[in-house]
């Protein structure tokens, strides 16, 4: 997690749905799966960086794993679709 996108972390999350955490920076996401901490391999990591010039502040999961990411400047609640 040492070369992850993002400079700051602004947030962790769980999706139950997926057994994966999350880690919420800037404008970028980062998870890994619960079953392999400690033990992670870089091709268990998933990190997406975003351009949009927005900061992501927190994200959280329904139990059914629907995402909803909380952004800065202009506050606004997304709810995503596809996220794993």
């Amino acid at each position: 997690m040492k070369y992850r996108p993002g400079t700051v972390n602004q947030s962790i999350s769980y999706n139950s749905h997926s057994n994966r955490l999350y880690f919420i920076s800037d404008e970028s996401i980062s998870s890994v799966p619960v079953s392999k901490l400690g033990k992670l391999k870089p091709s268990d990591v998933k990190a997406t960086a975003f351009n949009g010039h927005r900061e992501f502040e927190g994200l959280a999961f329904t139990s059914s794993g629907t995402p909803y990411l909380l952004l800065n400047r202009s506050a606004e609640i997304m709810k995503g679709s596809g996220i794993q």
